[in-house]
């Protein structure tokens, strides 16, 4: 689900598959964010830089090349599925060889590549661990490639949406944009299930776009394996910021379908959820409800009812899912709510306090105050740590951050009470730690330099803040046992770098590592196989994907690899 930063677009996905219309996966390794304040150029000092030649890229060691010449990942790039055992694959798109101005996007075994199996891409060579599959790659806003779960979703230049998961040799259509335009696709973060919307031009107007629900599973009889189960109003450029329509998700096992949305562009938003695979179970929820969430383990619903135009605000209720019978009212006046892996609730009510529940099912009426003066919340972690601000500068986009337990426990840590940091706080999957970022001499900024900003770590246990490095452009986590980061570097490519954490909470005194300069992206694959991918696009004989091993597969109790996304934190979008 998505919540607001009041106006602004800062939400929380919990960990299980919930969306908005054009829904964002809940993965435990999100990969690297740049740190984009969205300062616009005009606020920047306009001095002019002189050329400047940059050396050539070079490496640290231990680097092994998979893929040769210009090469980016995708925003999400790699398998995350809750459980797995298998191999991890990753995605990326090269130029096209045999067409210019086109993209291949291929689908590469990153596990079979850190255990040292040679994988050879394209040149038409068939290698089974790297599979190419399109010639003529396509995304925008609203057509995003990326995985979530184990599934990837694409779209290739005919506007064909298609889907993909480890075992398949090509990705398969999933519905056909013939009758109108396919996007906002949609994956569960466990399974085969999979979603879209197509849109319907005779009856949408430049206000109101009405959509087919399209819903399947990738292995499904039907070909291809989406079909409509409803028509909802996708977008109403009337509701503003409180957009009446989301769709997902709501049980661990991705076997339930739920979605909302007004039968008329007045009407009120009603919830509605189905089994899969048996249109029989259709069931028409609530009505009035809106940014509806659901327990980690799938038993209750969440949600706002009632919400006033004007504030925003409703009352926060709960009920069993999927019936939604006798919904039971947790808290008036919320405006936004976060559901932690660990089932409880923090919610922020429109006059600024922000309130835990502990155990929302088993003491409803046991609320821990948190903070007050609190304008919006940025991430919840897998043990129910919540980072919060409690002011925002809407123009910079700057806030200053705070972190809490959500049932009142353990330290509560200021990191910084200035508007000073990006919406941007990964917690350590462990959730012994947080990174965040902090902007510096704003005034100073060049045209074409970026932002002097600063990577930290903070203890929650301690609240002891350490530089992880300055001048940094993307941060990581390494697992719970590193940070990867790139810095010194400029707007098109940077060093990326390692630094040790101790304990799962504190950096070490270990020099950081440097893997590669003039890196472009990175993502981090852990636990297992415990590497990084890495792209190197400087119009150099280096350029390419590259793999860096950082540590050895961890095994988990039962035999298999265990997975990132059984032990992570939730994500913002």
């Amino acid at each position: 689900m998505y919540l607001t930063f009041r106006s602004v677009c800062v939400g929380i996905a919990t960990a299980l598959a919930l969306g908005c219309g054009s829904s964002g996966p809940a993965t435990s390794y999100p990969d690297a964010q740049p740190l984009d304040s969205g300062i616009p150029d005009a606020t920047l000092r306009v001095d002019v830089q002189p050329d400047v030649v940059k050396p050539l890229p070079i490496s640290g060691g231990d680097n092994v090349l998979l893929f040769g010449g210009s090469v980016h990942l995708l925003g999400t790039a790699c398998t995350s599925e809750p459980g797995a055992t298998g191999d991890r694959w990753c995605a990326f798109t090269s130029p096209s060889k045999t067409q210019i101005g086109d993209l291949d996007l291929f689908v590469l075994n990153v596990s079979r590549a850190a255990s040292g199996v040679t994988i050879v891409c394209g040149g038409g060579v068939v290698d089974p661990n790297c599979l190419k599959l399109t010639g003529g790659f396509y995304e925008d806003d609203v057509r995003p490639a990326r995985f979530t779960g184990d599934t990837l979703l694409y779209f290739d230049l005919s506007a064909t949406a298609y889907g993909w998961r480890p075992g398949m040799i090509n990705g398969r259509v999933l519905a056909l944009a013939d009758a109108g335009m396919v996007h906002s696709c949609f994956a569960a973060s466990k399974g085969t299930a999979a979603l879209c919307l197509r849109d319907i031009p005779e009856s949408s107007t430049a206000s109101v776009t009405r959509s087919d629900l399209l819903v399947g599973r990738l292995d499904g009889a039907n070909d291809p394996p989406l079909a409509r189960i409803d028509t909802v109003i996708s977008f109403n450029a009337d509701d503003g910021n409180q957009q009446r329509f989301q769709n997902g998700f709501p049980t661990p096992t991705g076997d339930v379908i739920a979605w909302s949305s007004p039968a008329t562009p007045t009407g009120p938003e009603v919830l509605k959820v189905q089994t899969l695979d048996d249109p029989r179970t259709l069931l028409t929820v609530a009505s009035d409800v809106t940014a509806w969430n659901a327990s980690p383990d799938g038993s209750r619903w969440y949600w706002l009812s009632q919400v006033n135009d004007m504030t925003g605000a409703g009352a926060l209720q709960s009920a069993p899912l999927p019936a939604g019978t006798t919904p039971a009212t947790l808290l008036t006046n919320v405006v936004e709510f976060a559901v932690a892996p660990t089932g409880g609730i923090a919610a922020v009510t429109a006059t600024g306090t922000l309130r835990g529940f502990g155990d929302p099912i088993g003491a409803p009426t046991t609320i821990t105050p948190i903070d007050t003066g609190v304008v919006g919340m940025v991430r919840v972690s897998r043990l129910g740590h919540v980072a919060y601000a409690k002011s925002f500068d809407p123009i910079l986009r700057l806030i200053d951050l705070h972190v809490r337990k959500l049932d009142g426990t353990g330290m509560p840590c200021t990191l910084s009470s200035k508007q000073e940091s990006p919406i941007f706080a990964p917690f350590l999957p462990g959730a012994g730690a947080i990174l965040w970022a902090r902007f510096n001499d704003l005034n100073s900024v060049l045209i074409g330099d970026p932002i002097p900003t600063d990577g930290l770590l903070t203890n929650l246990s301690t609240c002891q803040t350490t530089i992880v490095a300055p001048r940094i452009q993307d941060l990581a986590a390494a697992g719970d046992n590193g940070v990867l980061f790139s810095n010194d570097g400029d707007e098109l490519d940077a060093t990326l770098r390692i630094r040790s954490i101790a304990g799962g909470s504190m950096l070490s005194a270990d020099t950081p590592t440097m893997i590669q300069t003039r890196v472009d992206d990175f993502a981090p694959v852990f636990p297992s196989p415990g590497a990084v991918l890495f792209t190197v696009n400087a119009a150099s004989p280096s350029d390419g994907l590259y793999l860096h091993l950082v540590a050895p597969a961890r095994t988990s109790p039962d035999g298999g690899t265990s997975d990132a996304a059984t032990t992570g934190d939730a994500v913002a979008d």
